[in-house]
């Protein structure tokens, strides 16, 4: 189970505030999208309700309701969130430098560190996302699609040229790293991950000893 994460302290003063409506919505909805992360990774998909959700979110049902259809629906507009929060982290340093593998290794590395500054959010989209239908699957490959996009030029730049199936293979590769820790409690740990793989990563384009010498793993590490 991954470790608790307080809320922040966004929920609305006792009484009369004089807050507009359109502030007091946004907050609730936020407060809900981020509480359902808690849920879901407390619970599971399958066993969480909505009394769950809007508990954990400190409004009531009807509240709920003027916001989500049901579970599913709260589910997937967190799921879709935390999908662009991802996004926008690589996309922040994905131009910030022409060396292909400083490009390569600046976005793996701010992809893990969202990642574990994250753990709700990460074990939400991660692990519960295989079990809450293939809306959320769908998510997760466009998203995964998307990651992918940021690396390319990085690594098709690189020389030699390598087929295509070497990125999908790299991406599957770090993404079952990913889900294996976080489904094991790791998500705190995840950016003890790049290493491995940036040496992945790096193995079709430069070979097994370079890629060991530029992710600083011990070649009998790899070798043994």
């Amino acid at each position: 189970m991954a470790n608790r994460k307080t809320l922040p302290n966004t929920r609305l003063p006792r009484g009369r505030h004089g807050l507009p409506r359109g502030v007091i919505v946004e907050q609730q909805r936020n407060r809900l999208l981020e509480a359902v992360r808690v849920v879901a990774s407390e619970k599971g998909f399958g066993a969480m309700r909505v009394e769950d959700i809007a508990g954990e979110a400190g409004v009531s049902r009807k509240t709920f309701y003027e916001n989500f259809r049901d579970k599913s629906d709260c589910f997937m507009a967190s799921y879709q969130a935390a999908a662009e929060e991802l996004l926008a982290a690589a996309a922040a340093v994905a131009s910030t430098t022409d060396d292909w593998r400083e490009r390569a290794r600046l976005i793996f590395a701010a992809a893990l560190r969202h990642l574990a500054e994250r753990p709700d959010a990460t074990r939400m989209a991660i692990v519960e996302g295989m079990a809450a239908g293939p809306e959320a699957l769908a998510q997760r490959d466009s998203a995964s699609k998307l990651l992918r996009e940021f690396g390319r030029p990085a690594l098709q730049a690189s020389p030699p040229r390598v087929p295509e199936m070497a990125l999908e293979m790299t991406m599957g590769a770090a993404f079952q790293l990913i889900y294996s820790w976080t489904l094991n409690g790791r998500a705190e740990e995840l950016e003890e991950l790049l290493p491995l793989i940036v040496y992945l990563s790096f193995v079709p384009h430069v070979g097994v000893v370079a890629a060991a010498a530029e992710a600083g793993i011990p070649l009998k590490e790899i070798v043994n």
